[in-house]
């Protein structure tokens, strides 16, 4: 390996002092200065004698990998803000809510033992979501901080899928679900059933949450797509989802347009769960969606047992 001298080292001292403060200015300059700084940097150099075009590309590099680093790092620190301001938004709403029917009945709004159980079932309903809400975000978490320990076992896709929804449908009683397991064949998988179970769940409640339509239809498929992976499919037939959202639905805190309201329990981070949970089962999870006419999201999982 060649030696380098005290000036090549001197100058690759400069280069990194330079990329640091360049890093720093991209950052927080207009792009228009951000561009006119990169075209006129590196030719002063070359003119100066400085190192040549390989020293020079590395250290451009390992500029672009640093400043990527820090955008990456800046975004997640947005969207731990966000969650953070958003999960206590609904915290907030559901204790508020809670507070105000035990006030009711302390203060004697509840003046009938009929309005008495009207409002403990109210405060009942409210304590459920809260659970659900404090579960979510624990779950969240833990799948973030890659600390979930998946339990696999061979589970028959077809029965364990219907037997999911026809469990959903007892607490969706406005949804109309509807199946269709005729290509599926001997659909055998590996899989955690209680954390695909959670991600089904999660489908179902995004299709019954943001469905505007006065008849909602669920239609759940499970499908070959090659030798290797079955597709479960679920499609509703509510809003749907533009194009431009479309890529960011399984995204922490993505909830499209939709805003926050009281009636909805969901932490904005169903669907971001539902993707890691797939992920860790080394499975992909994607969505088709045509605005006005529905959402259709689609799990795809590895094939056991071929010979079956």
């Amino acid at each position: 390996m060649k030696k380098l001298s005290k000036s090549t080292w001197l100058l690759i001292g400069l280069l990194i002092a330079l990329t640091a403060l360049e890093t720093t200015l991209i950052l927080t300059m207009p792009e228009e200065c951000v561009n006119f700084f990169k075209a006129h940097r590196w030719p002063e150099f070359h003119r100066a004698g400085l190192p040549d075009n390989e020293v020079v590309d590395s250290f451009e590099q390992m500029r672009k990998k640093l400043k990527s680093s820090l955008n990456n790092q800046i975004k997640y620190e947005e969207n731990r803000r966000e969650l953070i301001s958003n999960i206590s938004h609904d915290l907030r709403t559901i204790i508020t809510a809670i507070k105000g029917y035990i006030d009711g009945i302390r203060d004697g709004v509840a003046d009938s033992p009929k309005k008495i159980e009207k409002y403990m079932n109210t405060i009942s309903l409210k304590a459920d979501a809260l659970e659900h809400l404090i579960e979510e975000l624990f779950l969240f978490s833990k799948l973030d901080l890659k600390k979930v320990q998946f339990d696999f076992k061979e589970i028959n896709l077809v029965s364990f899928f219907k037997d999911c929804l026809e469990e959903l449908n007892f607490d969706y009683k406005d949804l109309h679900i509807n199946y269709d397991f005729k290509d599926s064949g001997t659909a055998i998988v590996s899989a955690d059933p209680s954390h695909l179970k959670r991600v089904i769940s999660n489908i179902i409640d995004n299709a019954d949450k943001y469905n505007d339509k006065d008849k909602k239809i669920i239609n759940a498929r499970i499908r070959k797509k090659d030798s290797n992976f079955y597709r479960l499919e679920i499609e509703d037939n509510g809003r749907g989802i533009s194009k431009e959202n479309l890529p960011y639905i399984f995204d922490r805190l993505y909830r499209a347009d939709l805003s926050r309201t009281t009636d909805k329990k969901g932490s904005g981070i169903g669907l971001s769960i539902a993707k890691q949970i797939i992920e860790g089962h080394n499975g992909k999870i994607l969505a088709k969606s045509e605005p006005g006419k529905g959402t259709t999201i689609i799990i795809e999982l590895k094939r056991i047992n071929f010979g079956k």
